[in-house]
């Protein structure tokens, strides 16, 4: 058996709501969804589990027009709004937005530290042990350890 003409009506009972893209120095970085036309900047930080310690609060990016021809990029101070009690409706993020929150120039800096730590302990192991660097003229991308060793025999 078979239905010759079926009609069928669908009816959307619950939509999963505008989403908001949250990018960078957030401890939960990604898509979140959420009702309404708008929402505040602070609920969508909070919704991406607050900010990192290396996230820089006074530089928040917020792109809207979805990366069309012309998007518009505001840098949101939120530090400075938090500070000064101005968290309302001024800072909405519309649907498809998208927020970036960029690392600290302080945290740039550890990055670094930590990055080139291990060449810091070779160099002061080396020193410590009484050798030399030297730098070799036909190439110099890098040190050459150069150690003398004094030889005694048991004569």
């Amino acid at each position: 058996i078979y239905i010759r003409f079926p009609q069928v009506v669908v009816s959307l009972l619950a939509s999963a709501g505008n989403k908001v893209v949250v990018l960078g120095q957030v401890n939960y970085p990604g898509i979140f969804t959420f009702k309404g036309n708008a929402i505040s900047l602070i609920e969508v930080i909070a919704m991406a589990g607050d900010f990192t310690t290396d996230g820089r609060r006074e530089s928040v990016m917020v792109v809207s027009d979805n990366f069309s021809e012309h998007p518009k990029v505001r840098k949101i101070d939120l530090l400075t709004a938090i500070r000064n009690g101005v968290v309302d409706t001024n800072i909405l993020i519309k649907p498809d937005d998208v927020v970036y929150v960029p690392r600290s120039t302080i945290a740039d800096v550890n990055k670094f530290l930590n990055d080139i730590q291990p060449l810091l302990n070779t160099l002061s192991t080396a020193m410590n042990l009484g050798g030399t660097f030297v730098t070799n003229a036909t190439q110099l991308k890098g040190f050459f350890w150069h150690r003398t060793v004094k030889v005694v025999s048991g004569d």
